[in-house]
């Protein structure tokens, strides 16, 4: 029974981590207009909600740990180590398909 414990607390990790992500991409959809490229550019500044959505949606790896660090740092002081190593390892996967898939876009801008 301790072992389906374990395997509890790291896919509800997991599946919390995956839940904010969705959550950031749908308010950075949504509010920061993050989405609509066809605005043309004003000269005007954007309000800093767009800023942030817009920083939210195109780079979530790096953003991303201004809500999973406070979320590992509370479940390891609850001593939750399951559920920190399932947001740890979503975080990670995260980073690392954002990145890759920067490289697959851009790649061939740079000549790679």
């Amino acid at each position: 029974m301790v072992g389906r414990n374990k395997d509890a607390g790291l896919v509800l990790g997991v599946v919390s981590a995956i839940a904010l992500h969705l959550l950031v991409f749908y308010l950075s959809a949504r509010y920061g207009k993050a989405l609509n490229f066809s605005e043309s550019p004003s000269t005007q500044p954007k309000p800093i909600i767009d800023q942030i959505t817009f920083f939210a949606f195109w780079w979530i790896g790096i953003f991303q740990f201004t809500y999973i660090i406070p979320l590992v740092l509370v479940s390891r002081q609850l001593q939750y180590g399951e559920f920190m190593k399932g947001v740890i390892i979503t975080a990670v996967m995260t980073a690392f398909l954002n990145g890759s898939c920067w490289l697959l876009m851009y790649g061939s801008l740079w000549g790679t």
